[in-house]
């Protein structure tokens, strides 16, 4: 039985002590982890390029006058945004851009709030409101754009 023990103490040990490296790296850096904005937008590239490519399966409305097209393609395409919206959101955030990435986060949430509103109203045949939204999302939409492109990605 001994043999046994003695294992499982030494992995118990160097498990504890990497551990301890592991907090001391941390502290060392300010106690929080940090990414390089390199790295940061390598990610934002990759999910960006992954969601692009689905979204670009979903057709665009061809008759923005028919609210049945532009229903189905917004159900289509509102959940793989909220997703790729999320998935950027989850990235370790650099300090750096801490702040551009704030404005960035808040311009996509009324994004899709508005693209929301306009499938809603596109689903209750509502015309104008839809159109309505969906320009107030195209503003909103270049907005987040431009600080995505400041920031150093385009997604």
């Amino acid at each position: 039985m001994r043999r046994h023990r003695m294992p499982l103490l030494a992995t118990a040990v160097l498990a504890a002590a990497v551990l301890s490296a592991a907090v001391v790296v941390v502290v060392a850096r300010g106690g929080e982890p940090t990414v390089t904005p390199e790295a940061f937008l390598d990610e934002v590239h990759a999910v960006c390029t992954e969601y692009g490519e689905r979204l670009d399966e979903i057709a665009p409305p061809v008759d923005l006058s028919s609210p049945g097209a532009v229903y189905e393609s917004l159900g289509a395409a509102l959940p793989l945004l909220r997703e790729q919206a999320a998935a950027v959101r989850s990235l370790e955030t650099p300090p750096s851009l801490r702040s551009d990435l704030e404005e960035f986060f808040v311009l996509t949430d009324r994004s899709l709030v508005e693209l929301k509103d306009a499938y809603d109203a596109a689903g209750e045949r509502a015309l104008y409101p839809m159109a309505v939204s969906l320009s107030r999302f195209e503003k909103v939409r270049d907005d987040a754009k431009r600080v995505a492109r400041q920031i150093g990605f385009d997604c």
